[in-house]
């Protein structure tokens, strides 16, 4: 047996296209069903049961009149929203967030602004943008000549990072990446092409470094 998202909406009393992104965002199996006039996106009765679970949790936006929303939450801390979702999703965020069923059926979801607080006294205090004297992904790899890509990679293998802006945004601090670009190993089956730029990085690094010591 299975039931259309329309009908599962209608019951619920709640927006389809609710019911749609958490089926769509849920990764929950659902299927073309045929109608009378042509088809619509449903699920069994097992996966509906799920849905049904789901939005029973959800409270009205009445009874969590102080709870703040995602929008609100992401200016509170300077963070784009599709961060503060990831954040979430990767457990890096922990603050505690209801379900609730706002006007029309539409379902918002909402975070406790006590937790908030917490978190936002816990964190240190990010710039609004780049410190002067430091560099964006985009601004090293201008400097050196590379494709944003290697900066990003270099990150990931360990180089050091001297902060975060507002938004996200990691920024380096010269001496620092020709420091660690100095102490890499030489990597056994590196190539002539990659020993070769990473030879002209650090020339490059201590040459700028050079001129600004000078000015």
């Amino acid at each position: 047996m299975s039931i259309t998202l329309r009908e599962l909406a209608a019951e619920l009393q709640v927006q389809y296209s609710s019911v749609r992104r958490h089926v769509k965002t849920r990764n929950v199996f659902h299927f073309k069903s045929p109608q009378e006039q042509g088809w619509a996106w449903a699920v069994s009765d097992r996966a509906a049961a799920l849905i049904r679970a789901h939005y029973a949790d959800a409270s009205t936006a009445d009874e969590l009149r102080d709870w703040l929303t995602v929008g609100q939450v992401a200016a509170l801390m300077g963070l784009d929203r599709s961060i503060l979702y990831r954040r979430r999703r990767q457990g890096r965020l922990n603050v505690r967030t209801r379900r609730a069923i706002g006007p029309g059926g539409s379902g918002n979801l909402l975070f406790h602004p006590d937790d908030v607080r917490r978190v936002m006294s816990a964190r240190p205090v990010a710039p609004p943008s780049i410190p002067r004297g430091a560099y964006s992904v985009s601004m090293l790899a201008d400097l050196l000549g590379l494709c944003r890509s290697t900066p990003r990679q270099w990150q990931r293998n360990g180089c050091p990072v001297a902060g975060r802006t507002q938004r996200g945004h990691v920024y380096f601090r010269l001496p620092e990446v020709l420091a660690w670009l100095e102490a890499r190993p030489g990597r056994p089956f590196a190539s002539d092409h990659e020993r070769l730029t990473l030879a002209c990085c650090i020339a490059t690094l201590r040459a700028h470094l050079a001129q600004q010591q000078a000015a």
